[in-house]
């Protein structure tokens, strides 16, 4: 797909609500022609990891068209904190978005993104974030999410201060949660040396908090931690692709790959629909359209 094939589409579908475009040659000239209005119903856009200026972008989040938007995918954009601002000032209806870049130096400061969280995150129902997540951030989210069901932080490193206290901030401050990333999170128990200390304490904080959960990406956790939390949370689907973390020298006896534990909690197909296994109150079932896949929870679709 590109700019002139964009413009081919809008002719043809002036009712779109929701465009994927990763994976397309769609550029400058095309995400202009979405600022001026080309997709007259467009509601959720993803954009991620397209060969667009910084400026073009800037000119999409000015525009009278991002006021409808409620889905925004800007993986891998390089934004800044008044690119933050402008979201919050043009973004009235915005309820799913993503920040996540996978440049290790973030471009925008805790600070700043704390600012938006906190102006932004009473209409949030989904979020996904990057490497520049702390406890700090995450207090933030539990205090101006209420509404969150999404959360995808996955990566995040021991040299960040991310640990069960900020899960905890998170899982407390946002009671209808049902999708978590925490894939990864060397600061978390889950990844901790030690049994008792590291995922068994991980698991009583899911036993706690986490009965709402429905979807839980562990990946890098070892094996005997995920039976545990499988045990602990029969509801919800973890999903882990057999990969252990061999940077963490854990000091307990992890139990082999189990063939049919992987199968049930391996990589799953774009189809599987395992996530729906659980309950869910009125307000869950209401969810506005462009809400992340539930196969592999993305925003919108996986990447």
């Amino acid at each position: 797909v590109t700019d002139d094939v964009l413009v081919s589409i809008a002719k043809g579908c002036p009712k779109l609500e929701d465009l994927s475009l990763p994976g397309t040659r769609v550029g400058d000239r095309g995400i202009r022609f979405l600022a001026k209005g080309g997709f007259p119903c467009l509601r959720a856009i993803a954009m991620g990891d397209l060969r667009v200026s910084s400026a073009v972008v800037r000119e999409l989040l000015c525009s009278a068209m991002i006021a409808r938007v409620h889905t925004l995918d800007l993986y891998n954009h390089a934004l800044f904190g008044t690119d933050l601002k402008l979201l919050t000032k043009h973004c009235p209806a915005l309820a799913w978005l993503s920040l996540q870049n996978d440049d290790f130096t973030p471009l925008i400061s805790q600070s700043e993104l704390s600012t938006f969280i906190e102006a932004s995150g009473a209409n949030l129902r989904g979020l996904r974030l990057d490497a520049v997540f702390s406890n700090a951030l995450a207090r933030t989210v539990g205090a101006s999410c209420p509404r969150l069901s999404h959360f995808l932080i996955g990566g995040i490193d021991r040299s960040h201060d991310f640990s069960d206290a900020g899960l905890r901030a998170v899982l407390e401050g946002c009671p209808h949660l049902k999708v978590l990333d925490v894939a990864f999170c060397e600061g978390l128990s889950l990844f901790g040396r030690r049994w008792g200390a590291g995922p068994q304490r991980f698991a009583t904080l899911l036993a706690e908090l986490g009965g709402r959960l429905r979807w839980v990406s562990v990946h890098g956790c070892s094996h005997r931690a995920l039976s545990l939390l499988r045990r602990t949370l029969p509801l919800a689907y973890f999903d882990h692709d057999g990969y252990i973390d061999t940077s963490i020298e854990v000091e307990y006896k992890d139990t082999e790959s189990v063939d049919s534990l992987m199968q049930v909690y391996g990589v799953h197909s774009d189809s599987d629909d395992s996530y729906h296994s659980g309950g869910g109150d009125e307000e869950d079932e209401e969810d506005i359209d462009g809400e992340f896949d539930v196969g592999d929870p993305d925003i919108p679709t996986t990447r």
